[in-house]
């Protein structure tokens, strides 16, 4: 009977962690959906403020080149390089 008490208790235990890890997954996903959310909220924000500027017949390359700059560094350096012909910054 004691055996039997203590298989009963490990499987509990087992099926107890198993639902903390299967919570800790789920939490993770969750953060992970908002990160990826916030993420894409500014990649837009940027693209349109890049669209803007763009747009702008006044306003020379440099000045175009100076706003991304301020728009995008540092954290986002990465956009300003694939363009390619750009100096590094």
């Amino acid at each position: 009977m004691r055996d039997s008490l203590e298989a009963f208790e490990k499987t509990l235990e087992s099926i107890n962690s198993n639902w903390n890890l299967q919570n800790n997954l789920v939490d993770l996903i969750e953060n992970l959906n908002k990160n990826l959310e916030s993420e894409r909220e500014t990649t837009t924000k940027l693209q349109e403020q890049i669209q803007s500027l763009m747009k702008q017949d006044n306003f020379g390359i440099t000045s175009k080149y100076v706003a991304l700059k301020v728009i995008l560094f540092p954290t986002h350096m990465r956009v300003l390089k694939s363009f390619g012909s750009w100096p590094n910054i």
